[in-house]
């Protein structure tokens, strides 16, 4: 349920610049919930052990979309 919310939210990422802002807090919120409420996800995925926080990454939205996708193989 979680990750379809997320890719609604990247849907509307590409459709609506005047709402960025908003989408990406919603990301991270999304992102974080299913991450056990936690700020640092480790990926166990696509790029092993790489630690990134999902409150500050500054690549946005590439890091967050990367992070969706680790997400993904662990069904969350």
């Amino acid at each position: 349920m979680l990750n379809k919310e997320f890719q609604k939210l990247k849907a509307q990422w590409g459709k609506n610049s005047a709402e960025r802002a908003n989408i990406i807090e919603k990301m991270r919120k999304n992102l974080k919930s299913r991450n056990d409420e936690e700020s640092e996800y480790i990926y166990a995925y696509t790029q092993l052990g790489k630690v990134v926080n999902i409150d500050t990454c500054s690549d946005v939205p590439k890091e967050l979309f990367e992070i969706d996708g680790d997400m993904n193989p662990m069904g969350k």
